[in-house]
């Protein structure tokens, strides 16, 4: 069972224990971080520019988008580009609630 947080948990944890809810938390969740290899310099700085800052142009390349066409594609995508909405789960059923409620 986990026990919300209140004020004298958050101050229990500062006094070096820790609460119950975040003592679950790190049994249930273990992650481990996947990090890219470093991209192409050349392509990073094909990409950066005032609008587009090097640490954004890193992450562009490490996606596979090389080229200013691919990144425009890529933040200003067309309507064909999108996915269908509909595909996601309980799409429908999300609408007919939205509906009843306006």
């Amino acid at each position: 069972m986990v026990k919300y947080a209140t004020q004298k948990d958050t101050v229990g944890a500062r006094n070096g224990k820790i609460p119950d809810y975040l003592r679950a938390m790190s049994e249930l969740v273990v992650k481990r971080w996947m990090l890219r290899p470093e991209p192409d310099r050349t392509l990073v700085d094909g990409l950066t520019h005032e609008r587009c800052p090097e640490p954004i142009a890193r992450l562009l390349v490490q996606r596979g988008i090389g080229s200013p066409e691919e990144a425009s594609a890529f933040f200003r995508p067309t309507l064909t580009q999108l996915h269908d909405p509909f595909l996601m789960k309980d799409m429908h059923a999300a609408v007919d609630r939205i509906q009843r409620a306006l």
